[in-house]
C-alpha cells in the first residue's frame, strides 16, 4: 500500500451499546385511523399517525443525524495515517500535508468518512437501526411498536455521550409528537401514546477499551518481531478495531 509493505496493529476497540425504542398507545381498530383532517393545525397534524407512523419518524430522524466523524490526537485512525504519511513513500502529499496539521483535522476526518463506510466507522459512533416489529394483525391498530438500535461507540467517546444523544436529538420530536417520554428512566411530558427509550438488558453497554500507546516497549517488540519475517522495510502502524465484539455467545460481531 502507498508503495511499501503495511502492517497494522489494532492498539484500541470501540465500545457499543444497544438502545431498544418501546411506543405504546391505546390502539383501535384499523377502520377508525389516524387521519389527517386537513387542518392546519400542528397537533392536527402531527397526530395522524398510527404507532408505526410515530416510531418511522423517530428512526429517520435517528439516521437523517448520524454522529459527526472526528479526529483528534488519540484517534487510532490518525495515529495510522501519521504513520503512511511519514513514512509510505506513495502516500498523497495534499492528504499529508492535511494529517500533519490539526487544524485541518475536523474537515479532514469529515472528508474521509464521506469517502466509505469502513472509513466512517474507523471516525464516528456508527448507528444501525437492526430490528423492528410492531401489529398483529391488519384489522387492529398496533398498541406496541418496538426498534432496537445498535452502536459502535467511538475509540474517543463514550456510552453516556452516545445515549445523551438520544436526548439532544429525540427530546424536541417526541415533544412535537405529542408523546409522554422516558429517556433512560428520565420522564418528559403527559399523554396517552407514550415512548421509552431503554439500554437492552443483556448489552448493558461497553466502554471503547482503553487505546494502547502505540510508544509502548509491547508495540517496538512486536514491530521488530514482524519486520524480521516480513522485511526490515515493513511500515507498522498503530490502528483500532470497530466491530467490537458482542458479550453474548450467540452473537455474531
Amino acid at each position: 500500500m502507498y508503495g511499501t509493505r503495511l502492517a497494522s496493529l489494532g492498539m484500541a476497540e470501540k465500545g457499543s451499546v444497544t438502545v431498544k425504542i418501546k411506543l405504546d398507545t391505546p390502539g383501535g381498530h384499523s377502520s377508525v385511523p389516524p387521519v389527517h383532517t386537513g387542518s392546519k393545525h400542528i397537533l392536527a397534524v402531527l397526530l395522524a399517525h398510527t404507532l408505526v407512523g410515530l416510531m418511522s419518524r423517530l428512526l429517520t430522524a435517528l439516521e437523517d443525524h448520524p454522529f459527526k466523524p472526528s479526529m483528534t490526537a488519540d484517534s487510532p485512525y490518525l495515529k495510522y495515517l501519521s504513520c503512511l504519511a511519514e513514512y509510505a513513500p506513495e502516500f498523497p502529499r495534499k492528504l499529508a500535508k492535511k494529517v500533519k496539521n490539526p487544524k485541518a483535522w475536523p474537515k479532514l476526518a469529515v472528508e474521509l468518512a464521506a469517502e466509505d463506510r469502513v472509513k466512517n466507522s474507523f471516525l464516528a459512533t456508527s448507528t444501525a437501526i437492526d430490528l423492528i416489529h410492531g401489529g398483529v394483525k391488519v384489522n387492529a391498530l398496533p398498541e406496541t411498536v418496538e426498534a432496537t438500535v445498535n452502536h459502535r461507540i467511538d475509540f474517543t467517546s463514550s456510552v453516556n455521550a452516545t445515549l445523551q444523544r438520544y436526548v439532544d436529538l429525540l427530546l424536541p420530536i417526541t415533544k412535537k409528537l405529542d408523546l409522554t417520554s422516558t429517556f433512560f428512566e428520565e420522564e418528559h411530558g403527559k399523554s396517552e401514546r407514550h415512548v421509552t427509550f431503554s439500554v437492552v438488558e443483556h448489552r448493558a453497554g461497553l466502554e471503547p477499551a482503553p487505546i494502547t500507546p502505540s510508544d509502548s516497549s509491547a508495540f517496538a517488540f512486536i514491530g521488530g518481531a514482524i519486520r524480521a519475517v516480513f522485511g526490515a522495510e515493513t511500515v507498522i502502524t498503530p490502528t483500532g478495531m470497530f466491530g467490537k465484539s458482542s458479550p453474548l455467545k450467540d452473537d455474531v460481531g
